[in-house]
């Protein structure tokens, strides 16, 4: 587009430097995509959002058992932690129904609509799950604690 107005006859000047100006943009950002096809994307814990005292059961895999027994974790944070870890797994939002199915095919556990209802609530006014755009539907909140590095050279 740019090259072709760059090109045509009547235009000023100052508007033929900026269509050639945003050609060479375009057209180095072309060859940066091309050359970073042979790249990989590594994502890797960002040392300032991981948490070292995490204490959700799903935080605590590294930790002997018999630590993890001394620990106060409560019904409800297995419940709030299988709820994000279900999102996590789906990728996508979830409406009640399927966290419901989720829960009892994953966790084999099962709650009232309701009750569950009432705690994705909670969750969303703790920020650790969000309403889709969709009325009835759930989905992780935008900010991710990894962050993706790019590797120049890197096998495809």
């Amino acid at each position: 587009y740019h090259a072709r107005k760059a090109t045509e006859n009547g235009i000023k000047p100052a508007w033929i430097a900026k269509h050639k100006n945003s050609e060479a943009t375009f057209l180095d950002m072309a060859e940066t995509l091309e050359a970073s096809k042979n790249s990989v994307a590594v994502t890797i814990n960002d040392p300032t959002t991981t948490d070292l005292f995490a204490l959700g059961p799903f935080d605590v895999d590294d930790i002997p058992t018999d630590l993890v027994d001394e620990l106060k974790i409560s019904k409800a944070d297995t419940a709030d932690s299988q709820i994000v870890e279900l999102l996590k797994i789906a990728g996508r939002p979830l409406s009640i129904s399927e966290i419901l199915v989720g829960l009892y095919r994953k966790f084999q556990v099962t709650h009232k609509r309701t009750a569950l209802s009432a705690r994705l609530y909670r969750l969303s006014v703790a920020k650790m799950v969000e309403q889709a755009e969709v009325r009835g539907m759930y989905t992780l909140p935008k900010k991710s604690p990894t962050q993706t590095i790019k590797v120049i050279g890197g096998a495809s």
